[in-house]
């Protein structure tokens, strides 16, 4: 089983992503995009698991939840990765903290069960696409896509199964866990 952990969003938040997403596509040759259904903030991606290692997954994940108060985050802006021949495109999380706290924690939980911390600093974005490639590079392309920022409430946190169903990718949620109100 290939799992992560990830803030799911609601229909109104995806349908924002998607109209960034959709000018996007429409600019690029060719790339490899998220589906509406499919967005999400990763907070820790766990990889291959036996089905036996679930339970202590959401152990960590429901301690670290009675331990932290629901908050929110705002989306901000839309950027991308430069990778040598594409381009990741992503919008970017306005944190105040209560993010990278919750992401620690999670970290310090799953330690404690053999989980590996990640090396790399937290970088909170929500990917649109991967291998991307623009028609043609336009100067201020990537700030001309109309973007409002946008509220996020985080009241859960959700472990999350990647599936691949022939060609589609399905993220099936597999745990959810309360964040204190």
């Amino acid at each position: 089983m290939r799992v992560f952990i990830a803030v799911r969003f609601s229909d109104e938040t995806k349908n924002h992503l998607d109209e960034a997403r959709n000018i996007i596509e429409a600019n690029c040759k060719r790339g490899n995009f998220t589906r509406k259904e499919n967005y999400h903030l990763t907070l820790k991606f766990i990889g291959e698991v036996e089905p036996d290692e679930i339970d202590d997954i959401a152990r960590s994940m429901s301690f670290t939840a009675s331990k932290t108060k629901a908050f929110s985050f705002n989306l901000s802006k839309i950027g991308y990765f430069a990778r040598p021949t594409s381009l990741i495109p992503w919008v970017g999380v306005e944190d105040r903290g209560n993010l990278n706290r919750l992401v620690m924690n999670l970290e310090r939980g799953l330690e404690k069960h053999g989980y590996r911390k990640e090396r790399r600093s937290f970088s909170p974005h929500i990917t649109l696409g991967r291998e991307v490639v623009l028609k043609a590079e336009k100067k201020g392309f990537w700030e001309s896509i109309p973007f409002e920022s946008e509220t996020v409430e985080v009241s859960e946190i959700v472990l999350m199964e990647s599936v691949r169903v022939g060609a589609k990718l399905i993220y099936k949620p597999l745990y959810t866990a309360q964040l204190k109100r």
